[in-house]
């Protein structure tokens, strides 16, 4: 199976990487940063050429800058959507146990992704949407199922 993870290249998305490399998937880290797959969530750069032949994306991407909205929540929306012309099959994304519960920016902001990623899953039919809640010891992942390749 063909995984892009957006933010590939950061603390949670270099750990998912190598943990579905491991299981025999075919990964491709797409971030700002990365060196072949160079995407940009605030402009929807790279998405098209990146996305092309993935049936899974994993958004692992972070931002908790004061734009972090553009990050999270527009480019959240220009990813569906790059993932819908692609022809992606599946969106998984990370977000934060009761992050709607905090009333504070960046929770409220990680919230505001998560009604994102529930409205345009039913708009734009951009397949199944998983909310992953995840705690900050990634070596809780490691009990997460991996389906075969």
């Amino acid at each position: 199976m063909q995984i892009a993870i957006v933010g590939g290249t950061g603390t949670l998305g270099r750990y998912v990487a190598e943990r579905l490399s491991q299981c025999g998937h075919e990964v491709r880290a797409l971030s700002r940063h990365s060196s072949e797959y160079q995407v940009d969530l605030k402009t929807g750069e790279g998405l098209a050429e990146a996305l092309r032949g993935c049936d899974v994306v994993v958004d692992a991407s972070n931002d908790a800058s004061k734009s972090a909205s553009q990050t999270l929540v527009s480019g959240t929306e220009r990813l569906l959507a790059a993932e819908q012309a692609a022809g992606v099959q599946h969106h998984v994304g990370v977000s934060i146990v009761g992050c709607e519960l905090v009333p504070m920016g960046y929770f409220q902001t990680k919230a505001e992704q998560e009604r994102v990623l529930t409205v345009i899953s039913f708009t734009l039919n951009a397949g199944r949407i998983i909310a992953l809640d995840v705690v900050r010891n990634p070596d809780k992942l490691r009990n997460v199922p991996v389906p075969p390749p």
